[in-house]
């Protein structure tokens, strides 16, 4: 992944490596969440990607990015991306591609429980539309299992 300032960040086994050596546990780092591929473009054979990875300062803060591809002719690009909250302040739970949408859960703010937790989602969905993601209400709400 290349990102600001030319550096380049390598995962392993879904992590990127500790940035002190001598210390596994060492912080900041990246882990991948998830990828769910699916149909998010009307007009395609090829499927689309949506990576979701999780930025953990070595705080009591993180924060999901989500980057979502599209193959052009084998190729990926990237169509958008996303950065969510960290944790009960609006953070990503889950990522879905369903019926040419991306569903987005991520924490309800109004359910936190400390700065950790929330009890509830927001779901909310997202239709491919004029080369931007448009949101397709109504949102939804619910309690996280």
């Amino acid at each position: 992944m290349k990102v600001s300032g030319g550096v380049r960040i390598q995962l392993v086994n879904g992590e990127s490596k500790p940035t002190d050596p001598d210390e596994p546990a060492s912080r900041p780092y990246l882990s991948l969440r998830s990828v769910v591929y699916g149909q998010l473009t009307k007009n395609t054979l090829e499927q689309d990607a949506a990576v979701d990875l999780l930025y953990d300062s070595g705080g009591t803060a993180n924060w999901h990015y989500l980057y979502v591809y599209h193959l052009n002719h084998g190729k990926p690009e990237l169509m958008a991306w996303l950065e969510s909250g960290s944790r009960a302040d609006g953070g990503l739970v889950k990522v879905d591609v369903r019926d040419h949408l991306l569903v987005l859960d991520f924490a309800d703010p109004s359910k936190r429980e400390g700065d950790c937790c929330s009890d509830g989602y927001i779901r909310v969905s997202y239709r491919w539309q004029n080369g931007r993601f448009v949101e397709v209400p109504p949102r939804q709400y619910g309690p996280l299992n």
